[in-house]
């Protein structure tokens, strides 16, 4: 393959990076109003008022748009500086933060509320989205390392 197409479809990863970024802070933007809606025009129990407390309803969200935004800040300076794709390294550790976040976030939780079931609650779909949008990278072994680690978190917290 010679230089140009190289770069070319370096130049497409990264915008294609850009995307799977926007959509997953669009999903948590998202998460966040729904949350804050529910919670400010729906009368909730004392139980349920405690289990979405701070730490376990908004920081996860917060937390994660945080680190989106600090992804997203980087990809559009190395596409203004039309420099090469992402390193391997840096993809491998962004898909490791995306998916032990959520788990260390799921076990917190676990802690602080042993009866409540986090393995059964909607959370734990956030796993999906984290590896469906992995393939927006066209890395095969990417993608199954954020489902390995994905899978592995599940078991570990089981």
């Amino acid at each position: 393959m010679n230089i140009q197409m190289q770069q070319q479809l370096e130049r497409k990863l990264l915008s294609s990076e850009k995307k799977r970024i926007l959509i997953l802070i669009s999903i948590f933007l998202f998460a966040i109003g729904y949350r804050a809606i529910d919670v400010f025009f729906f009368q909730m129990d004392e139980e349920a008022g405690r289990i979405q407390s701070f730490s376990t309803a908004w920081l996860f969200p917060f937390s994660l748009i945080l680190f989106e935004l600090f992804s997203l800040f980087y990809i559009n300076k190395r596409l203004r500086k039309k420099s090469t794709g992402l390193p391997v390294v840096m993809q491998y550790l962004n898909t490791t933060l995306e998916i032990c976040l959520p788990s260390l976030i799921m076990s917190v939780v676990a802690i602080q509320y042993p009866a409540l079931m986090v393995l059964r609650s909607p959370v734990l779909n956030i796993y999906f989205f984290f590896i469906i949008l992995s393939t927006l990278r066209l890395n095969f072994w990417l993608s199954f390392y954020c489902g390995f680690l994905a899978a592995l978190s599940c078991t570990l917290m089981s």
